[in-house]
């Protein structure tokens, strides 16, 4: 039924009905007709405030019965709006939620990037390497072919040495011999100076060239030496290239090593990312899975026994959220923590450590404690292992005693419904909240009524009473009652004049 037609109605049921009141008050005024033995025209005066009683009331009726949208705001209104406020919720949540995802998308994007900019570097490195390998073949060839020369000229000049050797020991020998000789001639023919100075001669030439004969060979064995230095320097240069061209192979097979690292790392960031575009986030970082209240100073089995009885809890609720359990029948498992000293160095902590630790600390603690059991990092739906959980233990001291005042806010009664009830929310959730938590309350992370718990019907007669004021009235809430760390926070509400 369209506004046009809402309005056609009233005006004629209005009509109508004002035309039946007048026609009965006159009818009722000629009778003289009495009720309740009044006048006559108090009587008309009656009937006629009765019909423009009815007048609403038919208007109403007929509303209800011919639109549908009418029936259904003056039945399901209050429900609709708070339905509204939930959906608007959920979205901004759900917003929050894809900015998070883009951001978690733009850092593995720059993450592939570095990848495969290192991969590029490696690439490089391997073909500088692959160039100096060549090189030093290169170098190493060289230097075997030096040796071979130089084994080829020593050899040359061994045999040369011995050819001189030779040649000096047959002119020993026939210096000798020619000195024999001349010994002989002196004796036997000791007139013969001529023959014996001639031969004197020829003696003392020989000796100058046996002199450069011995001289030749000194030189020639000073250039043997050379030579073999040179051999041997050939060599030590030989095996540098080879001990260079093995670091040079080293080197390659380490950036191969590197490289195949640095793919398979590509590979999985890669795959990562996929994994968060594609999948459903089962729980999010810091996501309470279960707690448990408890008295301190238990005794170790005692602690040991709730703490377990904690993470069985958070087991059933990742199988509930559909974790699928892994071999040893798990979908919720304690993770071991790694912890960074001040030093820069890290310290791994294993779960069986860490729960030890939680024992011995309850068995020390005599005041309440509460256990949480949390999500360690976002777990993604399709993942094959377990949910990694951290435990942690807190003390659950009172934080509100009966009647404190928790938060305060003024609210105009005269805005239109919806507006006050947006201002009740959100004195709820920004107000209400942030007192709680900086006054020590533990709220269930992801779940909003964990801080200040308020009934509908509450709201309901909130809301109505800050209208009915038509002006600016100060809300207080105020704790419901005694309420411990752990607990929900229950809340009243006080609305008087700011």
């Amino acid at each position: 039924m369209t506004s046009p037609q809402i309005l056609l109605l009233f005006v004629l049921m209005g009509g109508l009905i004002a035309y039946l009141g007048d026609w009965l008050g006159r009818k009722m005024g000629k009778k003289r007709l009495r009720i309740a033995g009044l006048r006559p025209r108090h009587t008309a005066t009656v009937f006629t405030v009765l019909m423009g009683m009815v007048i609403p009331i038919a208007t109403t009726y007929g509303l209800i019965t011919n639109s549908r949208s009418v029936r259904q705001w003056l039945t399901e209104g209050p429900e609709l709006a708070r339905e509204r406020d939930m959906l608007e919720t959920q979205i901004e949540k759900n917003s929050l939620e894809v900015i998070r995802l883009e951001r978690e998308a733009k850092d593995q994007t720059n993450q592939i990037k570095q990848a495969q900019f290192k991969r590029k570097q490696a690439a490089e490195q391997r073909d500088t390497a692959v160039g100096e390998r060549d090189r030093a073949r290169g170098q190493a060839a060289g230097a075997k072919q030096d040796l071979v020369a130089a084994a080829v000229r020593e050899r040359k000049i061994s045999a040369r040495v011995s050819l001189l050797a030779g040649r000096e020991q047959q002119l020993n020998a026939s210096v000798n011999e020619q000195s024999n000789q001349l010994v002989v001639q002196q004796r036997e023919l000791g007139s013969s100076r001529a023959e014996s100075k001639r031969l004197f001669n020829e003696t003392e030439g020989l000796k100058k060239n046996s002199i450069e004969l011995v001289q030749q060979i000194q030189q020639l064995e000073v250039e043997a030496e050379g030579q073999r230095r040179r051999a041997e320097t050939a060599r030590k240069e030989a095996n540098e290239a080879e001990l260079e061209m093995q670091r040079t192979y080293d080197k390659m097979r380490d950036l191969r090593l590197t490289l195949m690292e640095l793919e398979g790392e590509m590979a999985n960031v890669t795959g990562g990312i996929e994994a968060v575009r594609a999948s459903d986030v089962l729980f999010r970082r810091g996501e309470e899975l279960a707690r448990l209240q408890i008295q301190g100073g238990l005794d170790r089995d005692s602690a040991m026994a709730k703490l377990l009885q904690t993470t069985k809890a958070a087991d059933v609720v990742a199988r509930e959220r559909g974790v699928k359990p892994d071999a040893n029948g798990n979908a919720a498992v304690m993770s071991d923590r790694v912890r960074i000293l001040p030093g820069g160095t890290s310290v791994k902590i294993s779960a069986e450590a860490h729960m030890n630790a939680l024992a011995e600390g309850i068995g020390d603690k005599h005041e309440d404690l509460i256990i949480i059991a949390s999500s360690f990092y976002n777990y993604f739906s399709g993942e094959e292992k377990p949910v990694p959980v951290i435990v942690d233990v807190f003390l659950n001291q009172k934080i509100f005693e009966a009647g404190d005042e928790i938060a305060t806010t003024v609210v105009d009664g005269s805005l239109a419904e919806g507006e006050i009830w947006d201002s009740v929310i959100a004195f709820l959730r920004a107000d209400v909240r942030s007192k709680a938590e900086a006054a020590g309350i533990i709220p269930v992370h992801g779940r909003e009524t964990s801080l200040g718990e308020v009934t509908y019907d509450q709201m309901t007669g909130l809301v109505q009473q800050i209208r009915r004021r038509l002006r600016p009235s100060r809300v207080t809430a105020i704790a419901a009652k005694d309420t411990k760390k752990a607990e929900p926070l229950l809340l009243k509400f006080k609305v008087a004049n700011p």
